[in-house]
């Protein structure tokens, strides 16, 4: 039953946040980001993770705005120094992210296979019984 129930709250909460970034990527607009440092923050186990923290300019205020990106690894995919893609949102810019293409829905699909795969092997242990 354990694992039926981690299905379905990995299946609600995958969803959620499935439909939240596909808002978001419905109405975020692009602009060009600096990578300026990177975030460092270790784990209970001792693990340390980094984030790069970026800078953009909005282009049609011309304001600066800055952000910590929202993965975070232990061996860095950035570099202060690194030029990358942003997406942020019109109303509120300080919601951003880095444009990962076609990866910027991973996080939450992977999230929904977890939970199918949690699902079915819940109902696989309660028909064996």
């Amino acid at each position: 039953y354990v694992m039926l129930a981690l299905g379905l709250g990995g299946l609600y909460g995958g969803e959620v946040w499935l439909q939240k970034r596909q808002a978001f990527l419905a109405i975020a607009k692009p602009a060009q980001g600096h990578v300026v440092r990177m975030h460092s923050s270790r784990n209970s186990d001792g693990v340390t993770t980094y984030a790069p923290i970026v800078t953009f300019r909005e282009p049609a205020s011309q304001k600066n705005f800055e952000f910590k990106h929202s993965v975070a690894s232990s061996h860095p995919s950035y570099r202060p120094g690194d030029d990358v893609s942003v997406l942020f949102h019109p109303e509120n810019p300080k919601e951003a992210m880095i444009d990962a293409g076609p990866l910027n829905l991973l996080g939450p699909l992977l999230t929904l296979l977890a939970a199918v795969l949690a699902f079915l092997a819940g109902v696989k242990v309660i028909r064996s019984k």
